[in-house]
């Protein structure tokens, strides 16, 4: 065997050098040693080998790419093989993370593979491990009634929250309060609202807007209340929601409010707006053939993964059963008559709960308040009652992950 003993390789033309030595093979600026082959970010030895890592826009610019060649893509996070023709992806990686924990909020596991945590109070939310895209749900509180309906607390929603450790903070609405007696308006809802002050963002839920009263327009709020019972035609300017008008965040959100209702024109002694809700406008009070009665409450946005199944354990049980199996939120409050006495001919547009409060429609009643998280008070009669007790609902936040 024949044994050819070098320090320097210069070929000819070259700039590459070849120097060999005790310790270190080198080409050019690469160090071949310790019994391994290093070239750029490819390393061949006895015990691994790495695979050369390589941007998508690196990798394009190749040329004569051998069939088989092998390489980490750090711009698609994935590695992938060249088959002559094309890169194909055979594995697409994440980094490697610890399962995720959290704490805060009543926690519920109901066997549909995910886990709520709900809040009916202000409490901090903390992740201590792990990261994850959630849903989360913000009802803000709903307004207290005048003799129009109180409008329902704005509604924010997302499925694509991302959560990782650090402290954030649930916010819970507080209810707005009845007009008590006459003539004053109801008191607009409180704020909810899940914000990670780390961010830093904050999804919103705006308090509903108190109903108006008498011979006034409804306050604006998440979603407005209706506007006042009035003894003389020409009171038709609703309150406008501000749910709509939320900022824009670093994810997708949407937002749930509408407006309250007002009068029918060309009709005396109005009765009042019903309150506007998550899921559609308040009704006008006085529709033809009705006059004196009061108007619905707009409808409540249903957002079935929070359902009473689901919601339920956590929840007192009318709030329970207001979210139904479709899981509705955020019902405006219906107005109060202008009927000294008779029944009024109009039949309701909608139902109890968080499909919005009923308009009243016989003399001396209140309208119905909307039962349920974020819902608006009932509006109070205009002649001579005592005025509403019907404050609005509190409001909620809920967040809901896979398992």
């Amino acid at each position: 065997m024949s044994i050819l003993n070098v320090n320097t390789i210069q070929p000819v033309g070259s700039a590459q050098t070849v120097t060999v030595s005790a310790t270190d093979l080198k080409i050019g600026t690469t160090t071949l040693q310790s019994g391994s082959i290093i070239l750029g970010n490819s390393v061949l030895s006895s015990t691994s080998t790495g695979i050369s890592t390589s941007t998508t826009s690196t990798r394009n610019t190749g040329v004569s790419t051998a069939i088989g060649s092998l390489i980490y893509n750090s711009t698609a996070s994935a590695l992938q093989v060249y088959n002559g023709t094309q890169w194909l992806t055979l594995l697409t990686t994440t980094a490697a993370s610890s399962a995720f924990t959290a704490t805060g909020g009543t926690i519920l596991t109901p066997g549909n593979g995910s886990k709520y945590h709900v809040y009916t109070s202000t409490n901090p939310f903390v992740v201590s491990s792990g990261t994850i895209t959630a849903e989360v749900l913000v009802v803000g509180g709903g307004g207290g009634a005048g003799t129009g309906g109180g409008g329902a607390g704005g509604i924010i929603y997302s499925a694509e929250v991302p959560l990782s450790p650090g402290t954030y903070v649930a916010t819970v609405g507080s209810a707005g309060a009845a007009s008590g007696a006459q003539p004053s308006a109801g008191g607009d809802g409180g704020n909810s609202s899940f914000a990670n002050p780390g961010g830093p963002w904050t999804m919103s839920g705006y308090g509903g807007g108190g109903g108006a009263a008498r011979s006034a327009v409804g306050r604006a709020g998440g979603s407005s209340g209706g506007d006042g019972a009035d003894g003389n035609a020409g009171l038709f300017g609703n309150a406008t929601c501000t749910q709509p008008s939320h900022p824009a965040l670093p994810f997708t959100v949407a937002n749930y409010g509408h407006d309250g209702g007002g009068c029918w024109p060309g009709v005396s002694y109005n009765g009042g707006g019903g309150g506007g809700g998550a899921g559609d406008v308040g009704r006008f009070s006085d529709v033809p053939g009705e006059p004196g009665n009061g108007g619905n409450g707009g409808m409540g946005a249903a957002f079935p993964n929070f359902n009473r199944t689901n919601i339920g354990p956590a929840v007192p049980a009318p709030f329970a059963n207001a979210m139904g199996d479709a899981g509705y939120y955020g019902g405006g409050g219906g107005g109060g008559t202008n009927i000294d006495s008779g029944t009024g001919t109009g039949l309701p547009q909608a139902g109890l709960g968080n499909l919005g409060g009923l308009g009243a429609r016989t003399g001396n009643v209140n309208g119905t308040a909307a039962i349920g998280y974020g819902g608006g008070g009932g509006g109070a009669d205009y002649q001579g009652g005592p005025g509403s007790t019907a404050t609005g609902a509190p409001g909620i936040v809920i967040i809901r992950y896979k398992l």
